[in-house]
C-alpha cells in the first residue's frame, strides 16, 4: 500500500486514518507520521502529492467580519433575529453559545473558528441528504456556498443526490492542486446551503452548517424540505 494512496482518502486527509490489518499497523503508522510531518514543514517526498494545507483563516478577523455583516442593532451581539440571515451559525447556535445568553459574541465566534482551524485539517469527507416531505429527493443539486467572512481561503462545494437523496458534497477539481483531483472533499467552514431541483419552483428556505473537523457529525448534514 503506497502513501500516495492513502493520501487520496478524504478520511485520511481528515486526520481520522484506522488501520485494518494489525500486521501492517507498524508499517502504515509510520507512513501516516511521515505525512504529518512534511505538513508541517510545508514540504513533500519526492514524487508524493503535496500534503493538503489547512485554509488561511484569521478566526479574530473573520469573527469581527461576521458581526459587522449580521449585527443590524449595534450591540456587537448576534441575536436570534439577525442570525436567521447567516443560517451556518444558526445551525450551530447550540455550540457557539457558550455562555447561554441567546446571542452570540464576537469572542465566541472567534473561538469556534479557532478550534475549526487548530484541527489541522484541510480537507474532509463530507455527504448531505436531501429529503422532501418523507421522501429521499435524488437528482437535486447541492452548493455549499462559504461564509464571505472567511476570505477567499474558503472555497465553494457542490454535489447531486443519488437515489438515496445523498450526495458527496465536494470542491470542483478546477479549484485544487492537480494532486488533490479527486479527494471528493469539502474545507472547514461556515456555509450557506442552496438546493436546486426540477421540482423546486421556488428557491428554497436559506440553510447552512458548520463543518468543524473537532466536532463529531458536523460531517453529516441534513436537508428536510416541504
Amino acid at each position: 500500500m503506497s502513501l500516495s494512496g492513502n493520501l487520496r482518502s478524504p478520511s485520511l486527509v481528515a486526520g481520522n486514518f484506522t488501520g485494518r490489518s494489525s500486521c501492517l499497523a507498524p508499517l502504515l503508522a509510520s507512513r501516516v507520521a511521515c505525512a504529518i510531518a512534511a505538513t508541517l514543514v510545508g514540504c513533500s517526498p519526492a514524487g508524493r502529492p503535496r500534503p493538503v494545507a489547512v485554509p488561511s483563516v484569521d478566526p479574530a478577523a473573520a469573527a469581527e467580519l461576521a458581526i459587522k455583516e449580521y449585527d443590524r442593532d449595534g450591540d456587537g451581539r448576534l441575536n436570534a433575529n439577525e442570525l436567521k440571515a447567516c443560517p451556518g451559525i444558526l445551525a450551530a447556535k447550540g455550540r457557539y453559545d457558550t455562555d447561554k445568553d441567546q446571542t452570540i459574541s464576537n469572542e465566541e465566534i472567534a473561538a469556534m473558528l479557532k478550534s475549526m482551524f487548530d484541527s489541522g485539517v484541510g480537507l474532509i469527507g463530507v455527504h448531505c441528504t436531501v429529503s422532501r416531505g418523507s421522501q429521499p429527493l435524488s437528482g437535486a443539486t447541492v452548493r455549499f456556498v462559504p461564509e464571505a467572512f472567511l476570505g477567499d481561503a474558503i472555497k465553494p462545494a457542490v454535489g447531486t443526490t443519488d437515489a438515496s437523496g445523498t450526495a458527496a458534497v465536494a470542491i470542483p477539481d478546477d479549484q485544487l492542486p492537480a494532486d488533490q483531483h479527486g479527494l471528493q472533499s469539502v474545507q472547514p467552514g461556515v456555509y450557506r446551503i442552496e438546493v436546486e431541483h426540477a421540482s423546486i419552483r421556488r428557491p428554497a428556505p436559506l440553510r447552512g452548517c458548520e463543518i468543524n473537523p473537532a466536532v463529531r457529525g458536523s460531517t453529516d448534514v441534513t436537508i428536510r424540505l416541504k
